[in-house]
């Protein structure tokens, strides 16, 4: 199978800050059906601006997501 596309990086990054990058690029590209470029543009600007206040609130939206999934038996970024 071929792979239409990687993302990678060339500095150490954390692993904390790849997780959050990729999970707002998969919820923009595959969920809201942005082209890869945008989607990843958009992800690295919301990283960038995040503040401590909005990263609490993501992380309660995204378990709140999850557990919301798991009850509807859906396995998708919602």
């Amino acid at each position: 199978m071929l792979v239409p596309g990687v993302i990678s990086s060339i500095y150490s990054v954390s692993d904390i800050s790849t997780a959050i990058l990729m999970e707002r690029f998969y919820s923009n590209h595959v969920v809201s059906g942005m082209d890869s470029p945008l989607a990843l543009q958009e992800a690295q600007l919301w990283v960038r601006d995040l503040t401590s206040d909005k990263w609490r609130l993501y992380r309660k939206m995204l378990l709140f997501g999850r557990m919301e999934r798991q009850e509807k038996g859906v396995h998708r970024i919602v």
